[in-house]
């Protein structure tokens, strides 16, 4: 890592593993990062006012969601806006929805092209649409 992230324009962090600090420090001040992982993979305190970093992985609730006790929404949910949740948790959503037992995230090679449109469709149908960066 120490000798690739100082020649890397974009950097996506999917694993749900927590980077060391310093990591950061290595990266150009145009690189781009993307942490799609949940939990995510870069603690916020570390990262400077000027790295360029999003949210990956997200998606909106057009028509809102709400939690049961709701202080759960506030203890694992709380994103800038309104409405966020992780894709993979509406990815099992929106497949109860559609009465499918599948599991396109779970083990390799399931998710493809053909999957990604349909669970991307499927969404779409139920309100469901691709988090604006933030």
């Amino acid at each position: 890592m120490s000798e690739l992230l100082p020649a890397a324009d974009l950097i996506i962090c999917v694993a749900s593993s927590v980077l060391p600090e310093n990591y950061l420090d290595l990266l150009q001040s145009h690189a781009i990062i993307c942490d799609a992982g949940y939990p995510k993979n870069l603690n916020s305190e570390n990262v400077k006012p000027s790295q360029k970093i999003y949210a990956g992985g997200m998606c909106l609730v057009e028509e809102g969601y709400c939690f049961s006790p709701e202080h759960f929404q506030k203890n694992i949910y709380e994103f800038p806006l309104p409405n966020i949740s992780h894709g993979c948790t509406m990815e099992s959503v929106v497949l109860a929805l559609e009465g499918q037992s599948l599991a396109f995230s779970k083990g390799r090679g399931n998710i493809n092209l053909e999957n990604m449109a349909y669970i991307l469709a499927a969404a779409a149908k139920h309100g469901i649409v691709t988090a604006p960066f933030f």
